[in-house]
């Protein structure tokens, strides 16, 4: 199992240096956001991701760091901090994403590397807020996809992580199982560091309440800022 630990860090490590806009070289210019400021938590995220390309303001002085995400926008995010990678294939299997939405090309791409399968037959909800365990199960299998493994090498490491997951200690997440749809996404996040409790309560996650834009470049910010190796 150690092995093939060792394997998905490599080819994480890998996969790290061929990525342009990494979180620790992005030499960054001063924001423009007058609701954004050095003492928030989120500084150097939202910094970096503005020069990386990742994000923007909502208008050209707000970055709107309370504002809500959409399920199509954590999926961009999360595009964009690839690179913004062509996908592969022109199948969309959903009936709620149309070629001119500008989350088309993300959605299929984190398709297309299962970071996403959408919340039901045939629909994304692109529209539809997404809460604290969706973007920890997106983040998660965005780690996974780092490895571009064929199918049987995704089984097979998949295996190796679940076992090495389950080997974790009991994560201080009141409120997180690890029998929840998101919850082995959490426990692996909190153990790389990439997520913390809420402010007002440290043990707690929070896995259903909605994720604002501060705190999904954040998430985001700290996946490509961890030292993989």
């Amino acid at each position: 199992m150690k092995r093939l630990i060792s394997m998905f860090l490599i080819f994480v490590s890998l996969f790290l240096l061929a990525v342009p806009a990494s979180a620790s070289e992005t030499r960054a210019a001063p924001l423009p956001f007058v609701d954004v400021k050095e003492s928030d938590y989120y500084y150097s995220a939202v910094r970096w991701a503005v020069n990386a390309g990742i994000t923007a303001g909502t208008d050209e002085t707000h970055f709107s760091p309370n504002a809500i995400c959409t399920r199509a926008q954590v999926a961009t995010f999360v595009w964009r901090s690839f690179g913004s990678p062509k996908p592969k294939t022109t199948k969309n299997p959903f009936v709620d994403v149309k070629k001119s939405d500008y989350f088309y090309e993300a959605v299929l791409w984190c398709v297309e590397k299962k970071i996403t399968t959408g919340t039901g037959p045939n629909r994304f909800s692109p529209t539809e807020y997404c809460t604290r365990g969706q973007v920890a199960v997106f983040l998660f299998r965005a780690a996974v996809a780092l490895g571009d493994w064929t199918n049987e090498e995704l089984a097979e490491n998949k295996t190796a992580l679940m076992h090495w997951i389950l080997e974790i200690p009991r994560m201080r997440f009141e409120d997180v199982s690890f029998s929840a749809y998101y919850g082995h996404a959490v426990y692996a996040l909190e153990n790389w560091g990439l997520v913390t409790g809420v402010s007002d309560h440290p043990h707690l996650f929070k896995p259903n309440r909605v994720c604002t834009r501060a705190e999904v470049i954040t998430m985001v910010y700290r996946f490509w800022n961890y030292n993989w190796s």
